[in-house]
């Protein structure tokens, strides 16, 4: 288990880095949201399939002539390989600030409380930075580790996605 001290940063004063059970679980969470949108791209696609094989599991294609049997195997291939090359184009890659923002949806966790895991305070520039301020940062990033411990898996939802999305 990851102890908060463990999300605060190098002392070097590196940027602070997100430790590595955090960093699988925001790629799980960026697969599930790619999933979650390339469903309804992809379920004519497999629905097509899917017909085809339980037809040749039914033996349809032995009694229908060997010329049709072939012409709806190249029409159900072209029509997979044309839902592909849609997904493709339509559907991008999550971020990965929307991956921590399923994390953070999907663990009832506060909005934005997992990104302080990887910001930074902004220089100081001509003001130099007060003590009440670097204790108010430590702080919410010590919040923000206790938080991340409570992280959920992010899981595809396939039951609630819709085409409208």
């Amino acid at each position: 288990m990851a102890r908060p001290s463990q999300f605060a940063g190098s002392p070097d004063g590196r940027a602070p880095a997100l430790p590595a059970w955090l960093v699988r679980r925001i790629h799980l969470a960026r697969v599930s949201l790619w999933l979650e949108r390339a469903f309804p791209a992809i379920a004519g696609a497999v629905a097509a399939g899917a017909l085809y094989i339980a037809l040749a599991l039914l033996g349809v294609w032995a009694a229908v002539p060997g010329w049709v049997r072939w012409l709806c195997l190249v029409g159900v291939s072209l029509f997979i390989l044309w839902s592909v090359v849609r997904l493709v184009r339509t559907v991008p890659w999550p971020s990965a600030r929307q991956g921590l923002a399923l994390i953070e949806a999907r663990s009832a966790l506060p909005r934005g409380q997992l990104f302080l895991l990887d910001d930074h305070p902004a220089p100081a520039g001509a003001e130099a930075q007060d003590g009440l301020t670097g204790h108010l940062w430590v702080r919410a990033r010590e919040d923000a580790a206790l938080a991340a411990l409570r992280a959920r898996w992010p899981l595809p939802r396939i039951d609630v996605v819709s085409p409208d999305r």
